[in-house]
Protein backbone atom coordinates (compact mmCIF):
# COMPACT_ATOMS: atom_id res chain seq x y z
CA UNK A 1 0.00 0.00 0.00
CA UNK A 2 2.85 2.62 0.82
CA UNK A 3 4.55 1.39 -2.48
CA UNK A 4 1.55 2.69 -4.32
CA UNK A 5 1.09 5.86 -2.53
CA UNK A 6 4.92 6.82 -3.05
CA UNK A 7 4.41 5.84 -6.40
CA UNK A 8 1.63 8.12 -7.39
CA UNK A 9 3.67 10.63 -5.43
CA UNK A 10 6.22 10.26 -7.99
CA UNK A 11 4.02 10.64 -10.92
CA UNK A 12 2.45 13.75 -10.02
CA UNK A 13 6.25 15.36 -9.51
CA UNK A 14 7.70 13.64 -12.56
CA UNK A 15 7.26 16.61 -15.47
CA UNK A 16 6.43 14.87 -19.12
CA UNK A 17 6.93 16.66 -22.07
CA UNK A 18 4.00 18.04 -24.66
CA UNK A 19 3.46 19.81 -27.07
CA UNK A 20 1.73 23.23 -26.23
CA UNK A 21 -1.87 23.74 -26.77
CA UNK A 22 -2.67 27.19 -25.31
CA UNK A 23 0.66 29.18 -26.18
CA UNK A 24 1.75 27.65 -29.49
CA UNK A 25 2.54 29.09 -33.06
CA UNK A 26 3.85 26.20 -35.05
CA UNK A 27 3.42 22.60 -33.31
CA UNK A 28 3.82 23.56 -30.07
CA UNK A 29 6.94 21.80 -29.76
CA UNK A 30 9.02 25.52 -28.04
CA UNK A 31 6.05 26.14 -26.05
CA UNK A 32 6.08 22.64 -24.73
CA UNK A 33 9.72 22.84 -23.96
CA UNK A 34 9.75 26.07 -22.95
CA UNK A 35 6.88 24.78 -19.90
CA UNK A 36 9.10 21.78 -18.99
CA UNK A 37 12.16 23.27 -18.20
CA UNK A 38 10.07 26.60 -16.93
CA UNK A 39 11.35 29.33 -19.07
CA UNK A 40 9.75 32.15 -21.09
CA UNK A 41 8.31 30.52 -24.44
CA UNK A 42 9.91 33.89 -26.78
CA UNK A 43 13.27 32.19 -25.30
CA UNK A 44 12.67 28.80 -26.32
CA UNK A 45 11.32 30.08 -30.15
CA UNK A 46 14.70 32.46 -30.54
CA UNK A 47 16.94 29.21 -29.68
CA UNK A 48 15.35 27.05 -31.86
CA UNK A 49 15.14 30.04 -34.88
CA UNK A 50 19.03 30.50 -34.04
CA UNK A 51 19.98 27.25 -33.91
CA UNK A 52 17.82 26.40 -37.32
CA UNK A 53 19.46 28.65 -39.56
CA UNK A 54 23.40 27.74 -37.60
CA UNK A 55 22.84 23.94 -38.08
CA UNK A 56 22.28 24.24 -41.28
CA UNK A 57 18.22 23.35 -41.09
CA UNK A 58 18.80 20.09 -39.16
CA UNK A 59 16.86 21.87 -36.02
CA UNK A 60 14.31 22.17 -38.60
CA UNK A 61 14.78 18.47 -38.67
CA UNK A 62 14.45 17.76 -35.47
CA UNK A 63 11.40 20.35 -34.70
CA UNK A 64 9.50 17.85 -37.17
CA UNK A 65 10.49 15.15 -35.70
CA UNK A 66 9.41 16.47 -32.04
CA UNK A 67 6.22 17.64 -33.77
CA UNK A 68 5.46 14.38 -34.72
CA UNK A 69 6.77 12.42 -31.43
CA UNK A 70 5.96 14.51 -28.52
CA UNK A 71 2.07 14.07 -27.60
CA UNK A 72 0.03 16.97 -27.38
CA UNK A 73 -0.92 18.28 -24.62
CA UNK A 74 -4.43 16.99 -22.59
CA UNK A 75 -7.10 19.05 -22.44
CA UNK A 76 -9.83 19.91 -24.80
CA UNK A 77 -9.16 19.48 -28.10
CA UNK A 78 -11.79 21.25 -30.26
CA UNK A 79 -12.14 24.61 -28.04
CA UNK A 80 -8.45 25.04 -28.37
CA UNK A 81 -8.37 24.76 -32.31
CA UNK A 82 -11.20 26.69 -32.63
CA UNK A 83 -9.14 29.74 -30.76
CA UNK A 84 -5.77 29.12 -32.00
CA UNK A 85 -7.32 28.88 -35.78
CA UNK A 86 -9.19 32.09 -35.01
CA UNK A 87 -6.12 33.69 -33.68
CA UNK A 88 -4.50 32.83 -36.52
CA UNK A 89 -6.64 33.63 -39.15
CA UNK A 90 -7.04 37.02 -37.64
CA UNK A 91 -3.40 37.62 -37.66
CA UNK A 92 -2.52 36.32 -40.99
CA UNK A 93 -5.67 38.59 -41.83
CA UNK A 94 -4.28 42.12 -40.22
CA UNK A 95 -0.55 41.23 -41.52
CA UNK A 96 -2.30 40.62 -45.23
CA UNK A 97 -4.00 44.15 -44.34
CA UNK A 98 -0.75 45.79 -43.56
CA UNK A 99 0.85 44.00 -46.79
CA UNK A 100 -1.91 45.44 -49.03
CA UNK A 101 -1.36 48.71 -47.54
CA UNK A 102 2.29 49.27 -47.96
CA UNK A 103 2.24 47.80 -51.67
CA UNK A 104 -0.82 50.39 -52.81
CA UNK A 105 1.90 52.97 -50.94
CA UNK A 106 5.00 51.77 -52.71
CA UNK A 107 2.92 51.28 -55.95
CA UNK A 108 1.32 54.68 -56.24
CA UNK A 109 4.91 56.25 -55.62
CA UNK A 110 6.05 54.46 -58.31
CA UNK A 111 3.65 55.13 -60.56
CA UNK A 112 3.81 58.89 -59.53
CA UNK A 113 7.54 58.59 -60.25
CA UNK A 114 6.89 56.60 -63.62
CA UNK A 115 4.36 59.47 -64.84
CA UNK A 116 6.87 62.43 -63.62
CA UNK A 117 9.40 61.46 -65.51
CA UNK A 118 7.60 60.60 -68.64
CA UNK A 119 5.88 64.13 -68.76
CA UNK A 120 9.58 65.46 -68.35
CA UNK A 121 10.97 62.99 -71.50
CA UNK A 122 7.78 64.33 -73.55
CA UNK A 123 8.48 67.67 -72.72
CA UNK A 124 12.39 67.46 -74.02
CA UNK A 125 11.00 65.19 -76.98
CA UNK A 126 8.33 68.04 -77.99
CA UNK A 127 10.87 70.73 -77.41
CA UNK A 128 13.16 69.29 -79.71
CA UNK A 129 10.80 68.29 -81.96
CA UNK A 130 9.43 71.86 -82.36
CA UNK A 131 12.81 73.49 -82.65
CA UNK A 132 14.05 71.10 -85.36
CA UNK A 133 10.36 71.77 -87.09
CA UNK A 134 11.08 75.67 -86.80
CA UNK A 135 14.94 75.53 -88.49
CA UNK A 136 13.38 73.65 -91.08
CA UNK A 137 10.54 76.84 -92.00
CA UNK A 138 12.90 79.03 -90.80
CA UNK A 139 16.44 78.72 -90.74
CA UNK A 140 18.69 80.26 -88.60
CA UNK A 141 22.21 79.97 -89.26
CA UNK A 142 23.17 80.73 -85.47
CA UNK A 143 21.46 76.87 -85.06
CA UNK A 144 23.62 73.71 -85.63
CA UNK A 145 22.81 70.30 -84.18
CA UNK A 146 26.15 69.67 -83.66
CA UNK A 147 26.34 71.75 -80.46
CA UNK A 148 22.73 70.91 -79.54
CA UNK A 149 22.87 67.22 -79.17
CA UNK A 150 26.18 67.73 -77.00
CA UNK A 151 24.47 70.41 -74.71
CA UNK A 152 21.36 68.16 -74.33
CA UNK A 153 23.61 64.90 -73.29
CA UNK A 154 25.18 67.27 -70.49
CA UNK A 155 22.16 68.65 -69.19
CA UNK A 156 20.54 65.61 -69.41
CA UNK A 157 23.72 64.01 -67.37
CA UNK A 158 23.30 67.04 -64.98
CA UNK A 159 20.03 66.19 -64.14
CA UNK A 160 20.79 62.84 -63.48
CA UNK A 161 23.33 63.15 -61.30
CA UNK A 162 22.25 66.19 -58.99
CA UNK A 163 18.68 64.06 -58.78
CA UNK A 164 17.90 63.45 -55.40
Amino acid sequence: MEQKTEHRAHEEHTKKLYRSRKDKIVAGVAAGIAEYFSIDPIIARLVFFILIFTSGGFMFLVYIVLAIVVPQEPGEEMADRKESLKGFVEGVSEKAETLASEFQERRDHVRDSYNRKRTIAGIILVGIGLVALLNEFFPVHWFRWSVVWPSALVILGAMILFRK
